[in-house]
């Protein structure tokens, strides 16, 4: 996995704090998941392990998922070319109502965009995995292009979502790349996780 002997922790933590256990059971499967994830992507397990465990230490926001599907969601972000901060940072914007909602209304303000607040809340803490696609898919089904956004539209927007540069928004809005759903992912995860 690519992975030091500290960060090869974390799914062993994870496993005792799941069943008061120290085993290895996570992190076998983790490792079994990443090569699934690994096949169906074309991207290399070393780079999806390393943001899948970035997910799993963070159990302030992702405790709520398996690891295939963090590894799912890992491989999710590397297709787009995003970093962990993206993705954090993504999440940390729609979190909280007031955040979902402040968030929300500056996008249709300034980009015209009909997003659902509540539904974006509802998925920053329940539903991380389809949340990036959803937003993605929300831009570009309404016609925000990156080429037709000026400079301070570009950085509104990338402020916004939470991303870290604007590459990272050029990024999440080409409809070129292409970006498998988390269903696709997470089975892709499970076939190989549960031999």
């Amino acid at each position: 996995l690519g992975l030091s002997a500290e960060k090869l922790s974390t799914f062993v933590q994870r496993q005792i704090s799941k069943t008061g256990k120290a085993s290895n059971e996570m992190l076998d499967r983790f490792a079994a998941a990443n090569k699934g994830v690994s096949r169906k992507t074309g991207i290399s397990a070393k780079i999806i392990s390393q943001y899948g465990e970035k997910i799993a230490a963070d159990t302030e926001r992702f405790s709520n998922m398996s690891i295939t599907s963090i590894t799912a969601l890992s491989g999710q972000i590397s297709q787009l070319g995003l970093t962990y901060r993206d993705l954090q940072g993504t999440i940390g914007k729609f979190e909280s109502f007031e955040g979902a909602a402040e968030s929300v209304g500056n996008l249709t303000t300034v980009f015209g965009v009909h997003l659902d607040s509540m539904e974006l809340m509802r998925m920053a803490n329940e539903d991380q995995g389809e949340m990036l696609g959803h937003l993605r898919e929300q831009f570009i089904n309404q016609g925000v292009a990156f080429e037709d956004l000026n400079q301070a539209q570009r950085r509104i927007l990338k402020d916004q979502l939470g991303l870290s540069d604007v590459e990272a928004l050029e990024r999440f809005l080409n409809p070129d790349i292409i970006v498998d759903s988390m269903e696709e992912l997470q089975s892709a995860a499970e076939d190989t996780a549960d031999k």
